[in-house]
């Protein structure tokens, strides 16, 4: 059988990487998973890992994720980091989910080949809402809401204008920014530790508005999970979720497992933002509250608007349990 090792970070809980090993079981292959970066010989078919750098073993394919803006990616404006560069030259194939790290990429003069592989959309179910309180759910994704200071002032706004809107966080800690939960005291805010997945995904259904200020990639699960619950969403214009208008959604499944570079040519000119159909985003709390007092006020347009999202997500029709397939093909590896 086909064996396949994941690589993960040493000092994290590793949910990309057990989302990877379901992907790969799904697609009939062994799957380990190990935080030592040195585990990568042996009779090993496939090494997949999102840590940067990894040296590659003499005849065993290395597939390294770029996982997205963060620590192992490229800020805009900055330069590579010597992992990165790395990273292009160790890997058999490196993994793009976002074409705005490719445009960073080429602008640093990396231009080694790479493949684009967007997020899929997650298999879940979110029951329907059962609260009468009108909230605003802002999630937690991988690297957790950015600069959350934007949302608590979107609040304090929303609040002097309509104190019934409720926001909930998830933050991720027990304490956050070195305070404890309640050290805000504000009435309407409520912060979330890190809860189990079908909990998480209970606050989709109690949400009005989901604002997942944690995207940080081309098509977070954040932003699907809120489409799938029909809520309409606000996302964070550093995670603007690019080429997502559902009119092409066909074209961009076709594309996946191409190389990048043919994504971005058709990306950057002829395929734009999908915002206003059926999502919003906005970089400021002044904007954010705004759209959440908007949105309070137009039970029609968060109807058209989840309504939208729906639709979109039925028609994006690549799903986690294709992806192990999709990068064992891109390495010419044939399941046994």
């Amino acid at each position: 059988m086909t064996l396949v090792r994941i690589i993960e970070w040493i000092k994290r809980t590793g949910p990309i990487s057990r989302w990877a090993a379901n992907c790969f079981t799904n697609a009939g292959c062994r799957v380990e998973v190990s935080n030592n970066w040195a585990d990568i010989g042996g009779a090993i078919d496939l090494v997949y890992t999102p840590v940067p750098g990894l040296k590659k073993a003499e005849g065993t394919p290395l597939v390294t994720q770029l996982e997205g803006y963060g620590g192992v990616s490229i800020l805009p404006g900055s330069k590579p980091s010597p992992r990165i560069k790395k990273t292009f030259k160790n890997s058999s194939k490196v993994l793009l989910v976002d074409p705005n790290m490719l445009i960073e990429l080429k602008r640093c003069g990396i231009d080694q080949p790479t493949i684009m592989l967007p997020n899929p959309a997650p298999d879940v179910i979110i029951p329907l809402k059962n609260s009468p309180q009108f909230t605003v759910f802002c999630p937690q994704g991988t690297w957790k809401i950015k600069k959350p200071e934007r949302i608590i002032e979107a609040a304090k706004i929303v609040g002097k204008e309509e104190p019934k809107i409720r926001f909930v966080m998830l933050v991720g800690s027990e304490r956050v920014w070195g305070c404890p939960l309640d050290w805000l005291e504000l009435d309407n805010v409520e912060f979330l530790p890190t809860l189990p997945y079908d909990k998480m995904l209970e606050q989709y259904a109690h949400a009005d508005v989901v604002a997942p200020f944690s995207a940080a990639e081309i098509l977070p699960w954040t932003v699907f999970e809120g489409f799938i619950a029909g809520k309409p969403v606000i996302a964070d214009v550093l995670g603007k979720v690019q080429s997502v208008h559902r009119k092409y959604v066909e074209d961009m499944v076709s594309w996946f497992g191409t190389p990048s570079r043919l994504f971005h040519e058709r990306w950057e000119g002829e395929y734009a933002s999908g915002e206003g159909d059926h999502y919003l985003h906005t970089d400021s709390a002044e904007g954010l509250a705004n759209l959440v007092l908007e949105l309070y006020g137009d039970e029609k347009r968060r109807l058209e608007l989840g309504l939208n999202a729906q639709k979109w997500v039925d028609a994006y029709d690549w799903k986690p349990k294709d992806k192990g397939k999709k990068i064992l093909d891109l390495v010419n590896i044939n399941v046994s």
